[in-house]
């Protein structure tokens, strides 16, 4: 292991790459005495991606130290750094950046899910109402990550707030946004709650949907034929609830149908499922064209955890939309062959090397 002070000259190296490395080896270190000389590379670091790749670091070694620097930099004039800067003062759990982070609710659209985000990891009541305020935000990522946040606090208050998101549609991360307010919701676990998830699973989605009898498993595979999409997308959702194997096989020709929506929900309810008879479909349906499908088969291909899954997910490591990297590099780990392992290994060194943060 390279010595600290070795670490803290290679910030002053005119090669960025190089300064890079040491960037990160000083996070990987967490030693607090690579404060001070980090923060003065931030500063004077004219690449977005360094400043960035500073704060990462800044957020591994922790400590009080670090406050300031990650508090300062909320306020940079780029938003990927004040990104990442908001996702760090989350980790750190520092009730000091309370405020500051609820006052980003009101910065950048970009900016916005990653303070959500910060501030359910801090888990203070105080941040419920500003966090209930952004639930109507016009972008799909912010709305999910307040609702996930107040599941996080799990005050009760926001129950009233949370129901109405239950019928929104829209998908972030391989989920709706309705299924993360529900999430939610159970983690608050009131009685109000607890009945809005019954009703909306029931009665106000897949009751008017399905039929009274919403989990007979019979009655949810023939709905997974029914003339509208929206049967059969949310058929394809509530069979991962049910977990019943004999929903294998009508999930996988689901995997062909005309909605990418309907396909998406087969591809994530196949890898709760857990089936391997799975695999080859879902390897298949990495070539799909939309993007929210090809990432639902990584996730659940990870999730099943079959070794023939390793190669094609090995090649999706080069893909860059959406972080579709990100997921093929965490469903590679959970399918720990050695060359998925290996593979993993590269692509990390090569992104530290480049960093990439979200816009």
């Amino acid at each position: 292991m390279t010595d600290i002070q070795t670490l803290i000259d290679m910030l002053r190296n005119p090669n960025a790459s190089i300064r890079t490395q040491a960037i990160y080896a000083l996070g990987e270190q967490r030693d607090a005495r690579a404060v001070p000389p980090l923060v003065q590379s931030m500063r004077h670091a004219e690449h977005i991606a360094t400043r960035a790749a500073v704060i990462r670091a800044l957020s591994k070694i922790g400590g009080p130290m670090v406050l300031r620097p990650l508090l300062d930099a909320l306020n940079d004039d780029y938003v990927p750094v004040r990104c990442a800067a908001a996702k760090a003062l989350g980790a750190l759990g520092n009730p000091e950046a309370l405020e500051p982070l609820i006052h980003a609710l009101a910065g950048p659209s970009a900016l916005r899910a990653d303070a959500a985000g910060a501030l359910g990891s801090l888990g203070d009541s105080r941040a419920v109402e500003p966090l209930i305020a952004v639930l109507d935000n016009a972008r799909d990522d912010v709305r999910c990550a307040a609702a996930a946040a107040l599941g996080q606090i799990g005050y009760p208050d926001a129950v009233p707030a949370l129901i109405p998101l239950l019928d929104d549609p829209a998908i972030v991360y391989g989920r709706t946004v309705g299924e993360t307010a529900a999430e939610s919701l159970r983690q608050i676990g009131t009685l109000e709650a607890l009945e809005a998830i019954t009703a909306w699973e029931h009665a106000g989605k897949l009751g008017g949907l399905l039929g009274e009898n919403v989990l007979d498993v019979d009655h949810l595979i023939a709905s997974l034929q029914a003339d509208d999409w929206d049967t059969r997308h949310y058929a394809a959702n509530i069979l991962a609830e049910v977990g019943d194997v004999r929903a294998v096989d009508p999930l996988i020709a689901v995997l062909r149908d005309d909605d990418p929506a309907v396909r998406q929900a087969s591809a994530r309810t196949l890898g709760f499922l857990g089936n391997q008879r799975a695999v080859e479909p879902l390897i298949a349906a990495l070539d799909d064209l939309i993007l929210g499908v090809r990432q639902a088969a990584v996730d659940a291909l990870g999730r099943l955890g079959n070794a023939r899954a390793a190669a094609p997910l090995i090649t999706l490591l080069a893909d860059t939309e959406a972080d579709t990297d990100f997921k093929a590099a965490n469903a590679l780990e959970a399918i720990g062959t050695r060359d998925a392992l290996d593979a993993v290994k590269k692509w990390r060194k090569a992104l530290e090397a480049n960093p990439r943060f979200p816009p």
